[in-house]
């Protein structure tokens, strides 16, 4: 895993300007900037951008974050992908802790959301409706692994049941969390 204060330095030295306008084009506003927004059909530039805060946020479909959300959102990568490529485009040598069994937690605590949520699939007679409704059987169900992430609470009591560090599970993806580090939700099975 990668060392959260090494995370910490990596975010001090990001412009989120210079992030995002590797991506798409940017027009400057003030002291911000703004731009078409990349995760709707957007016509109009509905998406600011505030280096002095380091934050996006798209005012119609509501998408926001740091220049690691931008990133992981943009090109569909993980938490720790996102980093690793933002690390790489700053030229920044990312510093990583020796534990030797974090791949093995990091799967257990996967292969746990994932029993859960299917778990949880079979108890919500609404989401077995959508389902079914869109012609997708028990045995695609079961092929795809499909389940039901329930209220957020319930997995965070989940991973405290099994003993799961808050930053383990953020480290893998299995929550995230706002700019005020609050974690705000779960995600939806595996990554």
């Amino acid at each position: 895993m990668i060392e959260p204060s090494s995370i910490e330095n990596l975010k001090a030295i990001i412009d989120i300007s210079d992030v995002i306008s590797s991506y798409i084009p940017l027009k400057k506003l003030g002291g911000n900037f703004v731009c078409v927004c990349p995760f709707h059909n957007d016509k109009n530039p509905s998406m600011s951008i505030s280096p002095s805060k380091g934050i996006f946020h798209c005012f119609a479909c509501k998408a926001d974050g740091d220049a690691i959300k931008f990133i992981m959102d943009y090109e569909k990568l993980s938490y720790i992908e996102a980093v690793e490529k933002l690390a790489n485009m700053y030229n920044f040598t990312l510093t990583y802790t020796k534990e030797q069994n974090s791949h093995k937690i990091d799967k257990k605590v996967l292969e746990n959301l994932n029993l859960h949520y299917k778990s949880l699939l079979y108890k919500n007679q609404e989401a077995l409706n959508y389902l079914y409704n869109r012609s997708i059987n028990d045995a695609m169900i079961e092929i795809w692994e499909l389940g039901w992430a329930s209220e957020n609470q319930n997995t965070l009591n989940l991973l405290q049941n099994e003993n799961i560090d808050k930053e383990a599970a953020l480290q893998i993806g299995a929550i995230k969390q706002n700019e005020r580090s609050k974690v705000i939700f779960a995600e939806f099975g595996l990554k």
